[in-house]
This record gives structure tokens, C-alpha cells and sequence, in this order.
């Protein structure tokens, strides 16, 4: 009868343990999972930056200094800002591979808002550079 037990306790502790590494494996596949979509997220990210800079830089030397010297006073106007966000916008956008629009839409990353902020932002770094 005690062999039994022994037997009994051994096979249960065995099933828990295989149990165990199971849910353990299971875990670490969701947590590496986890980081590699981040990554990969991280990676479209910057896709995107580097294509909006691009495409800022490419409109700054084929459109906006002729439209600046279209005018008097050297501005935009808000017709133009407007033509050109919309360009800046479409650019980018068709720069970008497919699978890098679904993953940033995926993650529910607003592309629209990346593009325009990043552009602004490099457009402010390129004024400073202008002084």
C-alpha cells in the first residue's frame, strides 16, 4: 500500500511539473513575443521618421523656397501650408512599405499624427539651422 502512494505522489508531482514547464514555456514564448512586436514597432517607427524627414527636406528644396520667392514678404500662405501638409502627407505615406503602415495601425499608432508631428518638429530644427 505504500508503494502505491509513493507511486501515486510521484506520477501527481511529475504531471505538476510537466504541468508547470508548460505554462513556464508558455510565458516566456508570450513575453519574447512581446518584445519582438516592440521591436519591430520601434523599427516602422523610425521608418517613418526617416522617410518624413526626407520627404521635408525633398519639399524644402523643390517647392517651398519657389513659393517663398513667389512672394514679396518671403511667406506662405495659408493655402500653401496647407498644399504642402497634405503633399508632405501623401509623400510619406506612399514611401512607406505596407507592412509597416499595418503594423503602426496595428499598435493603433496614428500615421497621420506621426508624419506631422515629426515634420514639425525637423522643420523647427531646420530653422534653427537657418540662423
Amino acid at each position: 500500500m505504500k508503494n502505491f502512494l509513493i507511486e501515486q505522489a510521484v506520477g501527481i508531482a511529475a504531471y505538476l511539473l510537466v504541468t508547470l514547464i508548460g505554462l513556464l514555456g508558455a510565458w516566456l514564448s508570450s513575453k519574447l513575443a512581446k518584445k519582438i512586436e516592440l521591436q519591430n514597432i520601434k523599427a516602422a517607427t523610425e521608418s517613418v521618421i526617416a522617410a518624413t524627414q526626407a520627404t521635408v527636406h525633398e519639399l524644402q528644396q523643390t517647392t517651398v523656397e519657389k513659393l517663398k520667392a513667389a512672394h514679396e514678404d518671403g511667406k506662405l500662405t495659408q493655402e500653401e501650408i496647407q498644399d504642402l501638409g497634405d503633399a508632405l502627407l501623401e509623400i510619406t505615406e506612399s514611401k512607406l512599405a505596407d507592412s509597416v503602415k499595418g503594423l503602426l495601425v496595428g499598435a493603433k499608432i496614428d500615421l497621420e499624427t506621426l508624419i506631422k508631428s515629426t515634420a514639425e518638429s525637423y522643420i523647427d530644427k531646420m530653422k534653427g539651422w537657418e540662423i
